[in-house]
């Protein structure tokens, strides 16, 4: 097939005329409109891939051959990411690559590389994700920051989200926006948006594409990743299962001395003293947010795991990140209270019940309103939905039909189980001595 591409890099990312060989061959397309029998190509409006297939004949043989080809759309919605490498991707090295990258909307491609400055290059990443997927997940580490989705400062770090255990591939999304939200859009937050990838003109489908955490550990900020599932973070001083991660608190002779430090008054402080010294370590109104989305999604992995502890040089606090949402609003609900030891003193505070309120409130109101999340999630349904189509047709070998009926599924158990969170949120935190005509300050 590559001798009917031309300048195409893919059959599966068709965007220019096709070379097809003339004299002895005849060529008929199903749908001359998008790709004629001479391989002049006319690429469809709106967002939608178009698939066609070019019939060919030898004419001395009469022997046929079909060409199943996809023409991309004017207005393309997402990236798309041609990855090239020379060697086999693996989990533990890192191998040299350069990529072209080609904006959503008809942006200007852009070519960027990873040939081994400073340990840069391309690996699989995940852990449940790497043994159980049928693709892996990857992390790309580039010789000089990229500008890409719309990261506050560029980045030299690009994971991509192989979306094994969530076939929507929304749920990450939806629960880093519901956090976002909460946090005010001011928050550390890791941001989502979607990139259809290539590896060698191999077409390996839709990703979803964020910065790392690790990224958020410039300048002054502490950070420490939870690494093991241990119902006892909070509750002593221990840091076992932390990993420091923070450029900046790993020059430090004693880099787990902060953590340390907090862990402790969290574990030992009497009530009087954490009522008076929290407010001045944590940032209380982020980590009671924090709360509220976490029990929103129900992602039980985020209650002791799947988490960063930041010091924020901005507020001068401790703060929490999120990480690795992908099981949120996972059917059936369990409908109970996700919380652990820090979360726990945190909602007795003095005030802590009333802000509750008044935030779920406040969110109800606005961005979690029914309608916001409505429109959020048919708008990203609507972006995605043809891409993934694509993906189970060619990598799952799908029909149609059965692509078609999985995945209405798949976003109808999605949006079920939202509304079902909202309604056990609302009963929870909208009761009748909630105070709703001020707003969360």
């Amino acid at each position: 097939i590559n001798d009917i591409l031309g300048e195409n890099r893919a059959s599966l990312y068709i965007t220019q005329n096709l070379k097809l060989p003339e004299g002895n061959f005849s060529w008929e397309s199903s749908a001359p409109e998008l790709i004629t029998n001479s391989g002049i190509v006319n690429r469809p409006k709106g967002h939608i891939p178009k698939f066609v297939t070019l019939h060919c004949t030898a004419e001395d043989t009469g022997i046929t051959q079909d060409f199943i080809l996809r023409v991309m759309p004017i207005e393309q919605p997402i990236d798309t990411l041609f990855i090239y490498i020379g060697r086999p991707l693996s989990k533990t090295q890192r191998a040299d690559f350069t990529c072209l990258r080609i904006p959503k909307n008809g942006g200007t491609p852009e070519w960027n590389i990873g040939l081994g400055s400073e340990n840069s290059g391309v690996k699989q990443r995940g852990n449940t994700s790497y043994i159980k997927g049928n693709r892996r997940s990857l992390l790309l580490k580039f010789d000089n920051p990229v500008d890409w989705l719309g990261f506050d400062t560029p980045v030299r770090h690009i994971i991509l989200y192989s979306g094994y255990s969530d076939a929507t591939r929304l749920r990450n999304k939806i629960a880093f926006d519901a956090f976002y939200a909460s946090f005010n859009n001011e928050g550390l937050v890791p941001r989502i948006s979607f990139t259809e990838v290539f590896i060698n003109n191999e077409y390996f489908g839709l990703y979803e594409t964020s910065q790392r955490v690790k990224d958020f550990s410039d300048n002054d900020t502490l950070l420490y990743k939870v690494r093991a599932r241990d119902l006892r973070l909070w509750q002593s001083s221990s840091t076992e299962m932390l990993e420091c991660v923070s450029e900046h608190s790993k020059t430090s002779t004693e880099p787990y001395k902060p953590i340390s430090d907090l862990f402790t008054f969290v574990a030992t402080a009497s009530d009087k003293e954490f009522t008076e010294k929290a407010p001045v370590l944590l940032n209380i109104p982020h980590i009671l947010s924090y709360f509220l989305v976490l029990n929103l999604s129900e992602n039980y992995d985020g209650v002791v795991n799947n988490q960063y502890i930041a010091y924020n040089p901005r507020t001068k606090k401790w703060e929490l990140i999120p990480w690795d949402y992908d099981k949120s609003f996972s059917p059936p609900l369990r409908g109970r209270l996700l919380t652990n030891y820090l979360f726990n003193r945190c909602i007795t505070l003095p005030n802590a019940s009333q802000f509750l309120c008044k935030k779920w409130a406040s969110l109800r109101q606005g961005p979690l309103s029914d309608s916001a999340i409505s429109a959020k999630i048919d708008e990203d349904i609507s972006l995605i939905y043809p891409y993934l189509t694509n993906e189970h047709i060619w990598l799952y070998s799908s029909q149609v039909d059965s692509a078609d009926e999985f995945l209405t599924n798949e976003f109808k158990k999605l949006k079920d189980t939202i509304q079902q969170s909202l309604l056990k949120m609302d009963m929870r935190y909208l009761n009748k001595t909630t105070d709703l005509s001020s707003p969360a300050q």
